[in-house]
């Protein structure tokens, strides 16, 4: 199965599965939320996570992805970190 697909899977099951939720709320990095969902038998890698969040983030009008990159809650010190790195590899 590709990594997108199991990523759905583990999606829909986030959604009604309280304690995976709380799994996830408390994950501080793409791999804490990989063992999550294995923890559940969904196997993907950090980085297929990562790559279809970005793709996520990128589909649709400019008003939804501005509005689904708002969502996430991103203070100003982190998108400066964030573009500050943009391009050197790190």
């Amino acid at each position: 199965m590709a990594a997108d697909d199991v990523i759905d899977r583990f999606v829909a099951c986030l959604r009604s599965d309280a304690d995976l939720q709380h799994s996830v709320k408390m994950a501080t990095s793409a791999d804490d939320v990989v063992a999550a969902a294995a923890s559940r038998g969904m196997e993907f890698s950090s980085a297929s996570l990562v790559r279809c969040f970005a793709r996520t983030l990128m589909e649709g009008s400019d008003e939804v992805v501005v509005k689904k990159f708002d969502e996430l809650g991103w203070d100003a010190g982190e998108i400066l970190w964030f573009l500050k790195s943009l391009g050197s590899g790190s």
